[in-house]
């Protein structure tokens, strides 16, 4: 198997199977073969992110962004990287440099606003939830974030109406959960 297609294609399997070493392995030999390939880059560098091997997985991310800088998900996987690390206003450029390439990109609307969130700047926080929502309304964590900007506010109706909506979507959603627990019956009071 010497074909950097299909060495890529089986180092995809191992990152869906959350066998990372392994994904890597097979990127690696991918990339003596094809290095020009900026998927295969990117690929490389969105498995050392799920590593937590957060500057390799920009070198690897910045050479897909080299080799093709109209590709959007590498600055997705910077922006998230640079969000746990805290650099929130290179997690902004990373996201907006991803939205300019893919205005329909919902994960990178969705983590713009998770940044603003982090920033205390709600409003820019909840127009990106918007707009993920508007790109794919079956996403359940924009309504879970959402929730939470509201229930800080104290805007408690608000905040159910988020929740509510996010475990509609997903009953599972911890954030969600968590959020609405404390919001009793009414429609604007909170049980602490």
């Amino acid at each position: 198997m010497d074909n950097a297609y299909q060495l890529k294609k089986t180092g995809d399997e191992f990152l869906n199977r959350r066998d990372f070493e392994t994904a890597i392995e097979y990127y690696e030999k991918a990339i003596q073969i094809d290095a020009k390939n900026p998927y295969i880059w990117y690929a490389k560098g969105n498995t050392l992110y799920k590593m937590k091997r957060y500057k390799e997985a920009i070198q690897s991310l910045d050479s897909a962004l080299s080799l093709n800088p109209s590709l959007d998900r590498p600055w997705y996987v910077k922006g998230n990287i640079f969000r746990d690390l805290n650099a929130l206003d290179d997690a902004i450029l990373a996201f907006t440099n991803a939205i300019e390439r893919d205005p329909r990109s919902a994960f990178a609307h969705f983590g713009l606003g998770t940044t603003y969130a982090r920033q205390g700047r709600d409003k820019e926080a909840l127009e990106s939830f918007d707009r993920a929502i508007a790109i794919n309304n079956r996403l359940d964590k924009p309504w879970a974030e959402k929730g939470e900007i509201f229930l800080r506010q104290g805007d408690t109706k608000k905040a159910k109406e988020c929740f509510q909506r996010s475990l509609s979507i997903d009953p599972h959603n911890a954030k969600a959960k968590k959020g609405l627990a404390p919001i009793k019956n009414s429609d604007d009071v909170i049980q602490l």
